[in-house]
């Protein structure tokens, strides 16, 4: 008789045991074979990572297929510009020196104890070598000298006395004011006899350390100096400045000293004015000074997007006086 092809239960659940063993079997070995292979440096487990072409080619059929894409804006900072910077003067701290005040006070007003030996108004009297001095007396001897000095043939014509030159340049009448009101301040000036070894540079440096002592701003002593780059300091601008509205006399020959780098011991006078230089000082804080520059005939104060002018020595001359009488002089 021919076989059944019935088969029992048994046998079909020893068919699927075997099945589920071979299975489990071929599991364990294709596992064994994969870490064999990364060990050995044969296989990368990159392998097994999705691409970034097939990431971008997944992300282009999600777009294609509809799906839309949610992209997070970017926040975007705008610069803002500064706000223009003004120039804001520091309160004044120009004294109130009343004509009466003995010379002590008036040193001790300006905070210029050692650097000059007389504050005067043009007309006070000063002691040097032995006499009287003013100012003022000084101003008419150089008149007199510049109307009285012989030109050569084919020169230009003396000077009239309204015209005179000191120093090098023309005298104009006192400025009214920094506000362009008419001034009620005081003139002085500061007057100081050289010692040995000493230059304009160090007598006017010695007189902005004690001005701006007075102010409670300490300069330490070679501030003045130039920068290691060789460029000038802003002290340095400003006593450059005033290297040239200062008056060098040599009383024992009656004139003016042209170069002021000349300067000989115990025969000479500097003065200058001090109230319209200290009030115009008095426009700057600590932070200013290196924003100071000398340009052509003014001290200006230089700032991101306007400038000043603080002192213009065009306005700083003396007052053009009528000259001593030749036997005077």
């Amino acid at each position: 008789m021919g076989s059944s092809p019935y088969k029992s239960p048994e046998r079909n659940a020893e068919n699927k045991k075997f099945l589920w063993i071979l299975l489990i079997v071929l599991c364990v070995l294709t596992a064994g074979t994969i870490y064999v292979l990364v060990n050995m440096g044969r296989l990368s487990l990159k392998t097994f990572s999705p691409s970034a072409q097939r990431l971008g080619e997944l992300t282009q059929g999600a777009v294609s297929m509809g799906v839309e894409q949610v992209r997070k804006p970017v926040p975007v900072v705008e610069a803002v510009p500064p706000a223009p910077t003004s120039l804001e003067a520091a309160p004044s701290t120009y004294p109130e020196v009343s004509p009466q005040a003995s010379q002590h006070e008036r040193k001790e007003a300006f905070g210029l104890k050692t650097s000059v030996d007389h504050v005067v108004q043009a007309q006070e009297p000063f002691s040097a070598h032995g006499r009287q001095w003013t100012v003022e007396e000084i101003q008419r001897r150089l008149g007199a000298q510049a109307s009285q000095t012989p030109h050569a043939p084919g020169a230009p014509q003396a000077r009239g006395t309204e015209d005179i030159i000191l120093g090098g340049y023309v005298p104009k009448p006192m400025p009214s004011g920094l506000s362009g009101t008419p001034s009620q301040r005081t003139i002085y000036y500061g007057v100081r006899l050289v010692r040995p070894g000493e230059n304009v540079w160090k007598i006017h440096y010695s007189v902005i350390r004690e001005y701006f002592a007075r102010r409670g701003i300490a300069l330490p002593p070679r501030a003045d100096q130039p920068r290691s780059d060789g460029r000038s300091s802003g002290l340095g601008r400003l006593l450059k400045f005033m290297e040239s509205i200062v008056h060098v006399y040599d009383t024992q020959h009656n004139r003016l000293i042209d170069d002021i780098n000349l300067l000989q011991p115990h025969n000479l006078i500097v003065f200058f004015n001090i109230s319209e230089v200290f009030a115009a000082l008095d426009q700057l804080n600590a932070q200013d000074l290196e924003a100071l520059r000398y340009l052509g005939s003014t001290l200006q104060l230089r700032g991101p997007s306007q400038s000043r002018v603080l002192l213009n020595r065009k306005d700083l001359q003396p007052q053009a006086l009528p000259p001593l009488p030749p036997g005077e002089l």
